[in-house]
C-alpha cells in the first residue's frame, strides 16, 4: 500500500511532542461548542462521500472482506453523527 521511511529518535519526539500538545492544548476547547458540532458533522459527510475508497483501504490494510469494511466506515459515520446529535450543553468545557 505504501512505503514508509524508518523513523528516527528525533522524529519520535517530534510526534510524542506533537500529539501531547494537541492533546493538553487548548485549541479544541476554544472552539465553540456549536463550531465543534460543524466540525463533526462535516467529518462525517467526508467519510460518506469517500466511503468506497475507505472501504476499499480498509479491507486491503487489515486483510478483511469488503463487506465487513463497508460495515467499519458505516459504523464511523454513525458515530459521528452520534456525537454530533449531542445536545449542546454536553460540549461546553
Amino acid at each position: 500500500m505504501a512505503v514508509i521511511p524508518r523513523g528516527t529518535r528525533e522524529d519520535v519526539d517530534i510526534a510524542v511532542k506533537a500529539a501531547y500538545t494537541a492533546f493538553h492544548g487548548e485549541s479544541w476547547r476554544k472552539i465553540k461548542a456549536f463550531e465543534r458540532k460543524e466540525i463533526l458533522f462535516d467529518l462525517a459527510d467526508k467519510i460518506k462521500t469517500h466511503r468506497d475508497e475507505l472501504a476499499k483501504l480498509e479491507s486491503v490494510d487489515v486483510g478483511k472482506p469488503l463487506s465487513q469494511a463497508y460495515a467499519d466506515v458505516e459504523a464511523a459515520i454513525r458515530y459521528f453523527r452520534f456525537l454530533e446529535a449531542l445536545p449542546i450543553r454536553l460540549w461546553v468545557t
